[in-house]
């Protein structure tokens, strides 16, 4: 499987993420709350503009079937 064999040769960048001071924050409680809250926004916004790009996409696709992908992939980020 693609992620399998991905994860396995990048295993300095999985242990790099794990060990980010954010995630170990996360992962220990100790984030402050107000780190977590802008995150948390940035996420938000990150989200509505991905849903609103794949509603673009859907719009514009030339055909139905990639009509109803894109509107799969929108429904899936709302």
């Amino acid at each position: 499987m693609l992620s399998q064999q991905l994860w396995q040769s990048h295993q300095d960048l999985v242990q790099a993420c794990l060990e980010h001071p954010f995630v170990r924050g996360i992962a220990t409680g100790e984030l402050k709350r107000d780190c977590f809250a802008f995150y948390v926004g940035q996420d938000a916004f990150f989200l509505e503009s991905f849903a609103r790009a794949y509603s673009i996409a859907a719009a514009k696709a030339p055909d139905w079937q990639g009509f109803t992908s894109f509107h799969r992939l929108a429904a899936g980020v709302l």
